[in-house]
């Protein structure tokens, strides 16, 4: 006679065995994808004729990736998906009516079914991100010598792997429990990994609405964060935006740099990963960690009879909802910005009043026929009204934090004394047209003079105030660099003519402007990333 507990075990095998299984294939793809990417790129050059007088010649510290192919981008992509899938396959048994009642009636905890797929899953990922990274390692090491850099990016490329495939299997594994139907739970994950991205567009929009000036990259917290650090397809691509500081460790040298012949005389700032890189990574592991916490207990609390439905878990509906709600209001920004910032006879132009009751409209009519859809029930669509009120009232303080400067960082500096260098737009007309614009300029000034003069501007500048029917004088942008390496770049548009014209005067008169004039007339350099943005008459 076999005893429960060894019957119980012998399940409990059998159950973790058939998840290995199951998952089988997309861990075997996701392996031979990195060995393609990884391995066959580094035994290709150094089994290649040129190998020994190149290595010889170029000092060639390590070669981790081909970057030659349009491949390396999709790398973190692919293993979000690879993720997914994994997830998708192993609680597909939940959205059945069938197999839910065999599964949870095995004799373990529901908890352990959960455990079980977590760890065929996280095991999986592992051997598939590690042994090519680590053969790839190994290579360099034989071919090249050691280095911490090549120690560093291993341990980069192997984590932002493992955690990409990581976190779509959390997110998707979380969706899956509180989902009634395979659409429903394909349609929830896919949505909540796209919201970031709306968020980001709303967030670019809503700033020309409301101070407008048009947005840069980079320049606001809400961008950063919103739209790259939690934005499940892209965290580990966009981390030079994480906290606004100039790296050289940034997404176009990780994925182009490091597949060149990477030489070491060119190889500053890689000798270790910065925190800075690595950020991203270990908050997304944090997120998976709380995801798996969140599915582990709606798994517990889930009721096998809503298997096989659509639209009976309120958090599903809820979220795709909110999905609509900021497409919605993606397009109404969007649409509302091009009338705002272009048409300076339009009844919208600085009506923020007007702008918000056509935000409200459109979003409100939009989420409850969507609620109202997925819920096919009257009564339990109102039941959704939190959600929206919740999101409206998120939208009502987007439009305050841009309207003034209460909040956030956008119009405020650090103290003086924290600052190295500044540049200030510079667009001069008088016989030779000069044009520096303080955003993409390589010309800095750390003249003290100078830099008073910037925080002064910057201060009359910020505060000037739009009327309406007001035409717009022009734009002026302000680049500071603080002596810790964080850049912060702002522009703002300015509709009063006597302060457009007073920047004018101050700024031409400073040593800042004449050093800028010596250094592209007499000494003939480049003042700009792009070369031809200069015309010299």
């Amino acid at each position: 006679m076999i005893s429960p507990r060894y019957s119980n075990d012998r399940v409990d095998a059998n159950d973790l065995k058939r998840s290995f299984i199951s998952i089988l294939p997309y861990s075997v793809i996701a392996f031979l994808a990195l060995i393609m990417f990884h391995v066959l790129p580094v035994l290709s050059y150094v089994f290649s004729n040129s190998f020994k007088a190149e290595k010889m010649q170029k000092n060639v510290l390590f070669y981790f990736l081909n970057s030659d192919s349009i491949f390396p981008s999709f790398i973190q992509i692919g293993m979000v998906l690879c993720g997914m899938l994994m997830a998708f396959t192993l609680f597909q048994f939940l959205l059945k009516k069938k197999s839910v009642n065999v599964y949870l009636s095995f004799g373990m905890t529901r908890s352990k079914l959960y455990i079980n797929r977590l760890f065929a899953a996280v095991l999986s990922l592992f051997v598939a991100t590690f042994v090519p990274t680590f053969l790839t390692f190994i290579i360099n090491l034989v071919s090249f010598g050691a280095s911490s850099a090549l120690t560093s990016l291993f341990c980069y490329m192997f984590l932002m792997e493992l955690v990409s495939g990581l976190s779509g299997f959390a997110l998707a594994s979380a969706v899956m429990t509180f989902s009634g139907c395979t659409v429903e739970a394909v349609i929830t994950t896919i949505g909540l990994s796209a919201l970031p991205t709306f968020i980001s567009g709303t967030i670019d929009n809503l700033s020309t609405i409301v101070r407008g000036y048009v947005y840069t990259t980079g320049a606001d917290i809400a961008r950063r964060t919103g739209g790259n650090l939690f934005n499940i397809w892209t965290f580990a691509v966009d981390t030079e935006k994480l906290n606004g500081k100039s790296t050289e460790f940034t997404p176009e040298k990780t994925f182009v740099l490091l597949g060149q012949l990477t030489k070491k005389s060119t190889f500053k700032a890689f000798q270790c990963v910065d925190m800075e890189v690595l950020a991203p990574i270990l908050i997304w592991l944090a997120i998976s960690i709380i995801l798996i916490a969140v599915g582990t207990v709606f798994m517990n609390k889930r009721k096998s009879e809503n298997s096989n439905s659509f639209g009976k878990f309120y958090l599903a509906s809820a979220s795709n909802g909110l999905l609509v709600y900021t497409i919605v209001l993606d397009i109404l920004v969007s649409a509302l910005n091009y009338a705002y910032a272009d048409n300076y006879s339009s009844p919208l132009h600085q009506n923020l009043t007007l702008i918000l009751l056509i935000v409200f409209g459109g979003t409100v009519l939009a989420f409850f026929i969507a609620e109202l859809i997925l819920r096919r029930n009257f009564k339990a669509t109102l039941k959704t009204l939190p959600v929206y009120a919740l999101a409206f009232a998120v939208t009502i303080f987007a439009f305050v934090y841009y309207g003034t400067s209460c909040f956030g960082a956008y119009n405020k500096l650090p103290d003086i004394s924290q600052i190295k260098s500044v540049s200030m737009d510079i667009k001069d007309n008088r016989g030779t047209k000069l044009h520096n614009t303080a955003i993409s300029s390589k010309f800095l000034s750390e003249n003290a003079e100078d830099i008073k003069t910037a925080y002064a501007m910057f201060d009359m500048v910020k505060s000037d105030k739009h009327y309406k029917g007001a035409e717009l004088e022009g734009k002026i942008g302000f680049k500071i660099v603080l002596k810790d390496g964080t850049e912060i770049n702002r522009i703002y548009a300015v509709y009063t003519s006597d302060i457009y014209n007073k920047y004018r005067r101050t700024v031409y008169d400073t040593q800042f402007f004449k050093d800028f004039l010596k250094q592209v007339l007499v000494e003939g350099k480049a003042t700009s990333e792009d070369d031809s943005y200069i015309d010299e008459n």
